[in-house]
């Protein structure tokens, strides 16, 4: 049987166009602006308090919820409804820094230097909690057993559980209380990102 070169060589070349053109259709093309590609974009103009967005999250009824420097924002896909100190007494501090939804569907709101706030059931509400009221929390986290770990920039992590506070024990040689974030992973391991001194990993066993 003869093989006909030309005609693989040919197949080659249409194979490799394919491959080429299938990965470059879900890339940027060269040349057009990041914007060419938005497809919304929201700013002062449109509603928000401040354009400088610290943080988002979505809750269980859908709605976004924006944190800013100047206030917290719920989105509806259209409108902006702005909550800070002059409309809501829980806020006392509007630079919103972190949000966060636990399974009970409390949003948690991180403010800088008016510890933190929830919102349940439509009110907003700030934790009876000497040692939060002036404090920055960078970050939430709720662990499987359902404890709240709260993470603050200077005075670590504040645990709450069952209406109970507790101050989170650090081991004495991880000097660091400046948290930037926390997570527990699906071994139920503690992962602690702070500002300056790296990771912290709390092992379950």
């Amino acid at each position: 049987m003869k093989v006909d070169f030309y005609k693989i060589i040919r197949l080659i070349l249409l194979v490799q166009a394919v491959i080429y053109c299938s990965f470059n259709g879900f890339s940027l093309e060269v040349g057009h602006p990041l914007s060419y590609y938005l497809v919304s974009n929201w700013s002062i103009e449109n509603g928000l308090p401040q354009n400088a967005v610290m943080s988002i999250q979505q809750t269980q009824d859908a709605y976004i919820w924006i944190g800013t420097q100047e206030g917290l924002v719920r989105f509806n896909g259209k409108d902006f409804n702005v909550f800070d100190s002059y409309n809501t007494s829980a806020i006392t501090n509007n630079y919103i820094l972190s949000l966060y939804e636990d399974r009970d569907g409390i949003l948690w709101i991180g403010t800088v230097g008016g510890g933190p706030v929830y919102y349940k059931d439509g009110k907003f509400f700030q934790p009876n909690l000497k040692e939060l009221l002036e404090t920055q929390v960078s970050s939430f986290c709720q662990r499987k057993d359902g404890t709240l770990l709260i993470g603050t920039r200077g005075d670590g992590i504040f645990c709450y559980k069952d209406g109970i506070y507790t101050h989170f024990k650090f081991p004495k040689i991880f000097a660091s209380r400046d948290i930037s974030c926390i997570m527990e992973d699906s071994n139920e391991n503690l992962w602690i990102g702070t500002y300056e001194s790296g990771i912290l990993k709390e092992n379950k066993d």
